[in-house]
């Protein structure tokens, strides 16, 4: 999934503010309006995504606010043409896995040096890395 930049796009109101009326109409004119909850209490806070994953405590979202990332991303594809992501078929992520897993194994046999084999393991990863980055972007 394409996740926006974290929580700025999602505007969010309380039970309160629609109680004292804060929540006007001109804030829901023409706008998608997805009504759920943040609440520990509800037990749907157990989502993570690329923004909650690597922060200290942990941090999950609230599945209204998935929703909401999902929404936006229908949206925009409609819109304006932003792509979506697309992932290789099944067979052919087995057959890129599997070659590489033979360049490794062709390595590791072939090279008896150790600084030449250190050498080429990280030559070959550089290349690696450099094709799956080309391939994604």
């Amino acid at each position: 999934m394409n996740w926006r930049a974290a929580n700025p796009y999602i505007r969010t109101f309380t039970v309160q503010d629609v109680l004292n009326n804060k929540l006007t109409s001109d804030l829901v004119k023409n706008r998608i309006v997805l009504i759920g909850t943040t609440a520990d209490s509800f037990n749907d806070l157990r989502w993570s995504t690329p923004y909650t994953k690597g922060k200290w405590p942990h941090s999950q979202i609230a599945g209204v606010v998935v929703q909401a990332h999902m929404v936006s991303q229908i949206l925009s594809a409609v819109l304006n043409n932003r792509p979506l992501l697309n992932v290789l078929p099944k067979w052919s992520e087995y057959i890129w896995i599997w070659s590489w897993a033979l360049v490794g194994a062709t390595i590791a046999l072939t090279i008896q040096s150790t600084r030449r084999l250190i050498l080429t393991a990280v030559i070959s990863c550089g290349v690696l890395y450099g094709v799956c980055l080309y391939i994604f972007i």
